[in-house]
Protein backbone atom coordinates (compact mmCIF):
# COMPACT_ATOMS: atom_id res chain seq x y z
CA UNK A 1 0.00 0.00 0.00
CA UNK A 2 3.16 2.52 0.70
CA UNK A 3 4.82 1.75 -2.46
CA UNK A 4 1.45 2.34 -4.29
CA UNK A 5 0.40 5.10 -2.51
CA UNK A 6 3.34 6.73 -4.31
CA UNK A 7 1.80 6.36 -7.86
CA UNK A 8 -0.34 9.36 -9.10
CA UNK A 9 -3.58 8.58 -9.57
CA UNK A 10 -6.07 8.90 -12.54
CA UNK A 11 -7.24 12.14 -11.64
CA UNK A 12 -4.02 13.12 -10.84
CA UNK A 13 -2.53 11.80 -14.45
CA UNK A 14 -5.11 13.79 -16.23
CA UNK A 15 -4.41 16.89 -14.08
CA UNK A 16 -0.95 16.85 -14.81
CA UNK A 17 -2.00 16.16 -18.64
CA UNK A 18 -4.47 19.10 -18.48
CA UNK A 19 -2.20 21.30 -17.49
CA UNK A 20 1.26 21.00 -19.69
CA UNK A 21 -1.97 20.83 -23.22
CA UNK A 22 -3.09 24.07 -21.12
CA UNK A 23 0.43 25.21 -21.29
CA UNK A 24 1.31 24.31 -24.71
CA UNK A 25 -1.59 25.88 -25.97
CA UNK A 26 -1.21 28.72 -24.40
CA UNK A 27 2.73 29.03 -25.77
CA UNK A 28 0.84 28.55 -29.04
CA UNK A 29 -1.86 30.98 -29.46
CA UNK A 30 1.17 33.60 -27.58
CA UNK A 31 3.01 32.64 -30.36
CA UNK A 32 0.50 33.32 -33.02
CA UNK A 33 -0.26 36.00 -31.48
CA UNK A 34 3.07 37.83 -31.83
CA UNK A 35 3.74 36.45 -35.33
CA UNK A 36 0.10 37.67 -36.37
CA UNK A 37 0.73 40.99 -34.88
CA UNK A 38 4.13 41.63 -36.40
CA UNK A 39 2.92 40.35 -40.01
CA UNK A 40 -0.27 42.67 -39.56
CA UNK A 41 2.20 45.31 -38.66
CA UNK A 42 4.85 44.91 -41.39
CA UNK A 43 1.82 44.83 -43.89
CA UNK A 44 -0.04 47.79 -43.16
CA UNK A 45 4.26 49.55 -43.01
CA UNK A 46 4.23 48.56 -46.38
CA UNK A 47 1.12 49.60 -47.75
CA UNK A 48 1.33 53.03 -46.14
CA UNK A 49 4.42 53.46 -47.75
CA UNK A 50 3.68 52.20 -50.92
CA UNK A 51 0.39 54.23 -50.58
CA UNK A 52 2.83 57.44 -49.43
CA UNK A 53 4.88 57.00 -52.60
CA UNK A 54 2.09 56.70 -55.53
CA UNK A 55 0.96 60.39 -53.72
CA UNK A 56 4.40 61.17 -54.27
CA UNK A 57 4.77 60.31 -57.25
CA UNK A 58 0.81 61.52 -58.71
CA UNK A 59 2.12 64.99 -57.35
CA UNK A 60 5.74 64.73 -59.25
CA UNK A 61 4.33 63.30 -62.31
CA UNK A 62 1.17 66.41 -62.13
CA UNK A 63 4.29 69.48 -61.64
CA UNK A 64 6.39 67.64 -64.34
CA UNK A 65 3.61 67.71 -66.29
CA UNK A 66 3.10 71.30 -65.93
CA UNK A 67 6.53 72.16 -66.60
CA UNK A 68 6.04 70.16 -69.83
CA UNK A 69 2.75 72.41 -70.84
CA UNK A 70 4.73 75.59 -69.54
CA UNK A 71 7.55 74.98 -71.67
CA UNK A 72 5.30 73.58 -74.77
CA UNK A 73 3.98 76.89 -74.96
CA UNK A 74 7.13 79.06 -75.07
CA UNK A 75 8.28 76.85 -77.89
CA UNK A 76 5.08 77.16 -79.68
CA UNK A 77 5.71 80.94 -79.34
CA UNK A 78 8.97 81.13 -80.33
CA UNK A 79 7.89 78.90 -83.12
CA UNK A 80 5.70 81.65 -84.64
CA UNK A 81 7.98 84.63 -83.92
CA UNK A 82 10.37 82.10 -85.75
CA UNK A 83 7.73 81.75 -88.80
CA UNK A 84 7.20 85.45 -88.91
CA UNK A 85 10.64 85.93 -89.59
CA UNK A 86 10.84 83.83 -92.08
CA UNK A 87 7.56 84.98 -93.82
CA UNK A 88 7.81 88.56 -93.71
CA UNK A 89 9.82 91.06 -95.73
CA UNK A 90 10.92 93.68 -93.02
CA UNK A 91 11.69 97.06 -94.13
CA UNK A 92 14.86 97.31 -92.12
CA UNK A 93 16.39 96.89 -89.01
CA UNK A 94 13.97 98.78 -86.93
CA UNK A 95 10.91 97.27 -88.75
CA UNK A 96 12.49 94.06 -86.88
CA UNK A 97 13.09 95.41 -83.78
CA UNK A 98 9.85 96.73 -83.33
CA UNK A 99 8.04 93.60 -83.46
CA UNK A 100 10.50 91.97 -81.65
CA UNK A 101 9.63 94.61 -78.71
CA UNK A 102 5.75 93.77 -79.59
CA UNK A 103 6.90 90.12 -78.64
CA UNK A 104 8.95 90.62 -75.53
CA UNK A 105 5.97 92.57 -74.05
CA UNK A 106 3.29 90.28 -74.71
CA UNK A 107 2.48 88.69 -71.19
CA UNK A 108 2.08 85.22 -71.51
CA UNK A 109 5.42 84.74 -74.07
CA UNK A 110 7.90 84.68 -70.67
CA UNK A 111 10.34 86.36 -72.83
CA UNK A 112 12.66 88.79 -71.72
CA UNK A 113 15.06 89.21 -74.87
CA UNK A 114 14.79 87.95 -78.09
CA UNK A 115 17.77 88.32 -80.75
CA UNK A 116 18.57 87.52 -83.96
CA UNK A 117 22.26 86.93 -85.50
CA UNK A 118 24.05 85.58 -88.73
CA UNK A 119 27.13 84.60 -89.86
CA UNK A 120 28.17 87.73 -91.84
CA UNK A 121 28.33 89.23 -87.96
CA UNK A 122 24.86 90.65 -88.50
CA UNK A 123 22.72 91.16 -84.95
CA UNK A 124 19.76 92.48 -83.71
CA UNK A 125 18.40 92.64 -79.64
CA UNK A 126 15.19 93.08 -78.99
CA UNK A 127 15.61 94.51 -75.62
CA UNK A 128 18.01 97.16 -77.60
CA UNK A 129 21.37 95.61 -76.16
CA UNK A 130 24.04 97.00 -78.67
CA UNK A 131 27.00 94.94 -78.81
CA UNK A 132 30.81 96.33 -79.26
CA UNK A 133 32.38 96.34 -82.27
CA UNK A 134 33.31 93.33 -83.98
CA UNK A 135 30.93 91.85 -82.05
CA UNK A 136 30.59 88.28 -83.39
CA UNK A 137 27.16 86.27 -82.80
CA UNK A 138 28.74 82.81 -84.25
CA UNK A 139 30.85 82.01 -81.22
CA UNK A 140 27.95 82.81 -78.75
CA UNK A 141 26.65 79.63 -77.04
CA UNK A 142 22.81 80.13 -78.39
CA UNK A 143 24.20 80.48 -81.91
CA UNK A 144 26.32 77.05 -81.34
CA UNK A 145 23.29 75.80 -79.93
CA UNK A 146 19.84 76.88 -82.40
CA UNK A 147 22.68 76.31 -85.83
CA UNK A 148 22.03 73.07 -86.50
CA UNK A 149 18.02 73.25 -85.49
CA UNK A 150 15.92 73.29 -87.84
CA UNK A 151 13.04 74.18 -85.51
CA UNK A 152 13.32 76.16 -82.26
CA UNK A 153 14.62 74.04 -79.56
CA UNK A 154 15.11 74.43 -75.70
CA UNK A 155 18.70 74.86 -74.92
CA UNK A 156 20.73 75.15 -71.00
CA UNK A 157 19.40 77.07 -68.60
CA UNK A 158 21.59 79.90 -66.86
CA UNK A 159 21.60 82.72 -64.01
CA UNK A 160 21.40 86.14 -66.29
CA UNK A 161 23.58 88.30 -64.84
CA UNK A 162 21.69 91.86 -65.22
CA UNK A 163 18.59 90.54 -63.51
CA UNK A 164 20.10 87.42 -61.32
CA UNK A 165 17.16 85.35 -62.61
CA UNK A 166 16.94 81.78 -64.28
CA UNK A 167 16.86 81.92 -68.07
CA UNK A 168 16.35 79.07 -70.53
CA UNK A 169 17.38 79.64 -73.55
CA UNK A 170 15.12 78.67 -76.43
CA UNK A 171 16.91 79.04 -80.64
CA UNK A 172 16.49 77.85 -84.11
CA UNK A 173 17.35 78.31 -87.38
CA UNK A 174 15.62 80.55 -89.66
CA UNK A 175 17.23 80.03 -92.57
CA UNK A 176 21.37 78.28 -93.50
CA UNK A 177 23.03 81.59 -91.97
CA UNK A 178 20.91 82.73 -89.32
CA UNK A 179 19.49 81.74 -85.81
CA UNK A 180 16.86 83.47 -83.81
CA UNK A 181 16.91 82.79 -80.26
CA UNK A 182 15.19 83.68 -76.82
CA UNK A 183 15.50 84.33 -73.30
CA UNK A 184 13.04 83.04 -71.19
CA UNK A 185 12.64 83.35 -67.76
CA UNK A 186 12.00 81.29 -65.73
CA UNK A 187 9.78 83.75 -62.67
CA UNK A 188 6.69 81.51 -63.58
CA UNK A 189 7.71 77.96 -63.01
CA UNK A 190 9.77 79.56 -60.39
CA UNK A 191 6.49 80.39 -58.60
CA UNK A 192 4.86 77.27 -59.22
CA UNK A 193 7.64 74.68 -58.02
CA UNK A 194 7.90 77.07 -54.70
CA UNK A 195 4.66 76.80 -53.86
CA UNK A 196 4.11 73.32 -53.90
CA UNK A 197 3.36 71.53 -50.66
CA UNK A 198 4.24 68.15 -51.29
CA UNK A 199 1.87 65.64 -48.61
CA UNK A 200 1.91 69.07 -46.12
CA UNK A 201 5.12 68.67 -44.87
CA UNK A 202 7.81 68.50 -47.66
CA UNK A 203 8.59 70.77 -50.72
CA UNK A 204 9.97 70.35 -54.21
CA UNK A 205 12.67 71.65 -55.94
CA UNK A 206 13.82 71.79 -60.01
CA UNK A 207 17.28 70.79 -61.00
CA UNK A 208 18.95 70.75 -64.21
CA UNK A 209 20.00 67.26 -65.35
CA UNK A 210 23.15 68.31 -67.06
CA UNK A 211 24.71 70.60 -64.63
CA UNK A 212 23.21 69.65 -61.09
CA UNK A 213 22.06 73.34 -61.16
CA UNK A 214 19.30 73.86 -58.86
CA UNK A 215 16.94 76.61 -60.81
CA UNK A 216 14.18 76.66 -58.54
CA UNK A 217 14.09 76.11 -54.73
CA UNK A 218 11.96 77.71 -51.90
CA UNK A 219 15.28 79.28 -50.35
CA UNK A 220 16.08 81.64 -53.20
CA UNK A 221 19.85 81.75 -51.12
CA UNK A 222 20.46 78.05 -53.11
CA UNK A 223 19.04 79.19 -56.51
CA UNK A 224 22.10 78.77 -59.12
CA UNK A 225 24.00 76.36 -57.15
CA UNK A 226 25.23 72.89 -57.85
CA UNK A 227 23.57 70.48 -55.97
CA UNK A 228 26.56 68.62 -55.29
CA UNK A 229 28.57 71.26 -53.65
CA UNK A 230 25.51 72.54 -51.79
CA UNK A 231 25.04 69.18 -49.99
CA UNK A 232 28.72 69.27 -49.25
CA UNK A 233 27.84 72.73 -47.34
CA UNK A 234 24.81 71.52 -45.97
CA UNK A 235 27.03 67.67 -44.24
CA UNK A 236 24.15 65.43 -44.71
CA UNK A 237 21.56 67.82 -43.40
CA UNK A 238 17.64 66.49 -44.33
CA UNK A 239 17.47 70.23 -45.85
CA UNK A 240 17.58 69.03 -49.22
CA UNK A 241 17.19 65.28 -49.42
Amino acid sequence: NTKNSKQPTTHNRRSMISTQLTIRIVLFVAISVIVMTTYSVYTIQNNITKLSMDALTDETLSCVNNLKGWINARLSFMDSVSTTIKNTKFADDAAMLKYFDAAIANEQSGASDIFIGSKDGWFLDGAGWVPEEGYDPTIRDWYKFGQDKDNMSVGSTYVDGRTNKIMITIAGKTDTNTVLSADISLDAVTSEITSMNVMNNGYAFLIEKSTGTILAHKNTDYTGKKISSLLMTLNGSTECT
